[in-house]
């Protein structure tokens, strides 16, 4: 459907719309592997946007194209511009969400390069600022770039916390696919504590999670995923592992459904849930397509497609590391629509 409302927005020759259905075509190749359309998709919602001159849309669309290249292990010398350019756009425009993007995409760099200090200072403002804005989505992605940090520092019970948060929030806004990212590297962190019955039941529910969705391990995570695997198997011996990997499989339902927020840790006395933002305040960007998607249907528009059932849509969406970058998906629930315009694009 996205596909055709791409020509059909063609055909109309509506900019916007050609720039949003872009970058989420980019987005749904990126969830599915395919980095190197996804770069192509997102470098033709860019130049769409600048012709627009949309800079909230350049931005968004350059931070995302910058996420890619992270994730696919590309082309890195071509990251740290396309940041520093989508910060100044969006300071330019007050676009606060490519500021905070901004924020956690250099804190993955950071980490990357083991600057733990930068990396942590970077992160901390990411998550402040998604608070302060809303986005509930971009606020687990950079708690967990902190628990990254943190983990990469050693300290595993600080950042089996701050993952749990971020599962919380994904289970709380119904991120099926977000919070099989999630359950990957809590079960990380777990396992280094020597607690691994219980992360190969995490491990067992996020890839229930993936087969319902379709979706592979991403590359650049797929070698640590797979030695922490192999080494709680060792340690905890092959029958005991896939009795717990089978038990951690039956916690989420066939098709994909999330248990209960925090239903995969709640029964340990260590773990606790501490984020307390409201779980029904969607993010600016949510509020606006669901508005725009009512104005639409109202006007009858061909572009006004139901993404499928169980999947919702985050504005800014994107992958953390903890020494492994993440990608995740991003759909709509109501319409294809467009991004804010600015007032001062």
């Amino acid at each position: 459907m996205t596909e055709e409302a791409l020509a059909i927005s063609r055909q109309v020759d509506d900019m916007e719309r050609i720039a949003l259905t872009l970058f989420i075509l980019g987005l749904l190749s990126s969830s599915q592997g395919d980095y190197t359309r996804a770069v192509a998709l997102f470098e033709e919602s860019v130049a769409t946007y600048r012709a627009s001159g949309n800079k909230r849309g350049i931005a968004h669309s350059l931070s995302q194209l910058a996420q890619v290249l992270l994730v696919s292990q590309a082309d890195q010398t071509r990251i740290s511009p396309l940041l520093e350019e989508c910060l100044a756009l969006s300071q330019e425009v007050g676009y606060k969400e490519g500021i905070a993007a901004y924020y956690c995409l250099s804190g993955q760099l950071a980490l990357g390069r083991r600057d733990l200090a930068m990396a942590r200072s970077l992160a901390e403002k990411s998550v402040t600022l998604y608070r302060e804005i809303g986005h509930r989505h971009g606020t687990a992605n950079a708690l967990a770039l902190l628990g990254g940090v943190l983990a990469t520092e050693g300290d595993y019970a600080v950042a089996q916390t701050l993952f749990e948060q971020s599962l919380t929030i994904s289970c709380e806004l119904n991120e099926k696919w977000v919070a099989s990212v999630y359950l990957v590297v809590l079960g990380e962190v777990v396992a280094a504590q020597q607690k691994l019955a219980w992360a190969a039941q995490l491990w067992g529910a996020a890839e229930a999670l993936r087969d319902a969705f379709g979706v592979p391990i991403p590359l650049a995570q797929r070698a640590d995923y797979e030695r922490s695997i192999s080494a709680a198997r060792v340690h905890l011996g092959e029958r005991a592992f896939a009795a717990s990997w089978a038990q951690g499989r039956s916690m989420t339902p066939e098709h994909g459904g999330a248990a209960p927020a925090g239903g995969w840790f709640d029964r340990h006395p260590d773990s606790r849930k501490v984020d307390s933002e409201p779980s029904h305040r969607p993010c600016p960007y949510q509020l606006h397509l669901q508005q725009a998607g009512r104005d639409l249907t109202q006007r009858g528009n061909p572009l006004c497609h139901r993404a499928p059932p169980g999947l919702n849509c985050c504005s800014q969406s994107y992958m953390f590391s903890i020494g492994h970058m993440l990608i995740t998906r991003c759909f709509l629930t109501t319409t294809i629509a467009g991004i804010p315009r600015a007032r001062n694009s």
